[in-house]
């Protein structure tokens, strides 16, 4: 059923290194389907999980309650920079490749900090930085003014 929840056990060891405890639960998204592997932090193994991990457990839970799918734009993703930042030009290749690879559009937004009015909160970010629909995209807290001078 795919609105069913897969529960599965983390493996307490890693196969190749036989360290114990270090093991985290990797996901990647193709297509309408969500690949579940684990990684061990210290060997940096990564074995795929098999029917042989599921289980009633409780750790890991994966619901897929709609099938996947790409946005057709990316127009609410937004780059945060500062020209003159020396990492914006490989952040921005890199997002481009990722976008390509993934087979997205690079529509996206580029917001130069410096063009913005001092009270904009996005002038608080540190530079480079990706916004996703005005979030930090890693978790960043939304910045408060007053807002730090660049450096």
């Amino acid at each position: 059923m795919p609105n069913t929840p897969v529960y599965f056990v983390l493996p307490l060891t890693c196969p190749s290194c036989s360290a114990k405890d270090v093991v985290i639960p990797m996901t990647r998204v193709l297509g309408v389907v969500v690949e579940l592997t684990w990684l061990c932090r210290v060997c940096r193994h990564e074995w795929s999980a098999t029917r042989g991990d599921q289980s009633t457990g409780r750790l890991l839970h994966l619901p897929l309650a709609r099938p996947l799918t790409k946005p057709r734009t990316m127009e609410d993703l937004t780059f945060v920079a500062r020209r003159g930042c020396i990492c914006v030009a490989d952040m921005q290749f890199n997002l481009d490749d990722a976008l390509l690879a993934g087979g997205w559009r690079r529509d996206y937004q580029f917001i130069d900090i410096g063009t913005l009015e001092p009270t904009d909160e996005r002038k608080g970010y540190p530079t480079p930085t990706l916004l996703w629909k005005g979030k930090d995209i890693f978790g960043m807290p939304a910045p408060e003014p007053p807002f730090n001078a660049p450096s």
